[in-house]
């Protein structure tokens, strides 16, 4: 209906000078893209979007080996911690070996130190297992073969805090997920302007006019004479027009203007989909930074403040336990957060760096 309502419109149009008179040289001397300008620009965009595809993959694999071999590093300094503290068990129940040769009462507490040693042992069994078991995968990441030796993996932590803003700012131009989606956009919109250039008329006098204007020049040529008759403007428009039998029929506009419609639709429901996943990216940054920063500042403040207020408690109570001040459960209290303390600490620092690493892949660069 628009189309038609176009065309009716410049039909009347009759002038030769003026605006309506320009529009047909300026589209024969500047004509607009051709279809072969608009399926480049579509075999462009496909490159484009295979290319941050591959960019994604790519990125998720990192991410994924990341945080792997923070785990892989978590395990590997809890049998470190699990190590260190098997031997200050095994020196603590040589001592009450001695004293349990000459007092037979102190059974139940070697007892519960050698109950307690095996299971950590049981447990540091358990995670070698499991840190061997991860290098495999890793090589196969990495391209190597499985039992290729992986040193120790240094992690580039960020000195300070990332600045949320800053992060979130750059994420919106970085992730491949936007640009893949602003791709699909710009595909949608080259499609429905390809469509037009090949359906409607171009902005220029067009079909009507040009019949019109031959049809005067037909009806007013006989009142000039013979050989008199005005040149016809318009030359190249009639010999193309007679030439092609599509003119002699009415064109039909309704099923390409539904498809444009469709298009229009989707590229209305395609932006609507690139403002969701701005969003989406928005409030999984903003929760990844909180994860970030909980488990960096719960860190701090294990390795800080409680691993040397317990470390100088257990010395106390050690003291204390030889001259039978302190009691044998409450030094193994001590003892046991003193463990959990150094475990904490290891842990943290691995929840940190799985975080930093979803937020390297939310952000789409590892320049955090």
């Amino acid at each position: 209906a628009l189309a038609a309502q176009y065309r009716s419109f410049i039909r009347g149009i009759n002038t030769r000078t003026g605006s309506g008179g320009m529009n047909e040289g300026m589209e024969l001397l500047f004509p607009g893209p051709g279809v072969l300008t608009f399926n480049g620009r579509l075999a462009r965009l496909e490159v484009e979007m295979a290319m941050e595809d591959y960019s994604m993959k790519l990125r998720d694999v990192g991410a994924e080996i990341y945080s792997m071999a923070a785990e892989r590093e978590s395990l590997r300094k809890s049998i470190t911690v699990l190590n260190e503290t098997i031997q200050a068990i095994s020196a603590f129940e040589n001592s009450l070996q001695s004293r349990f040769a000459t007092d037979r009462a102190m059974y139940p507490e070697l007892a519960r130190l050698q109950a307690q040693r095996e299971r950590m042992i049981n447990e540091r069994d358990s995670m070698k297992r499991m840190f061997e078991a991860m290098l495999p995968v890793l090589n196969r990441y990495l391209g190597r073969s499985p039992e290729s030796p992986l040193g120790v993996v240094i992690f580039p932590e960020p000195s300070e805090t990332p600045d949320i803003r800053k992060v979130a700012s750059l994420a919106l131009k970085a992730s491949q997920e936007i640009k893949i989606q602003e791709i699909k956009i710009e595909i949608l919109k080259t499609l429905s302007a390809l469509k037009h250039r090949t359906t409607l008329n171009p902005i220029s006098p067009g079909f009507a006019y040009a019949k019109t204007v031959m049809q005067e020049n037909s009806e007013s040529g006989s009142s000039m004479g013979a050989g008199k008759r005005a040149p016809d403007p318009l030359a190249s428009y009639r010999q193309s027009f007679e030439s092609n039998p599509a003119i002699q029929r009415a064109p039909n506009f309704g099923g390409p203007m539904a498809y444009l419609r469709e298009l229009d639709r989707r590229i209305d429901a395609e932006s609507a989909k690139l403002t969701d996943l701005q969003n989406s990216l928005q409030s999984d940054l903003a929760l990844a930074f909180s994860e970030y920063r909980n488990a960096r500042q719960s860190g701090s403040t294990e390795k800080n403040k409680v691993l040397p207020s317990l470390n100088r408690g257990l010395e106390s109570a050690s003291s204390g336990y030889r001259t039978g001040n302190v009691s044998f459960l409450d030094w193994m209290e001590l003892f046991m957060n003193m463990l959990e303390a150094k475990m904490s600490v290891v842990r943290y620092e691995m929840l940190a760096r799985k975080a930093m690493a979803k937020l390297m892949m939310l952000a789409g660069t590892v320049n955090l």
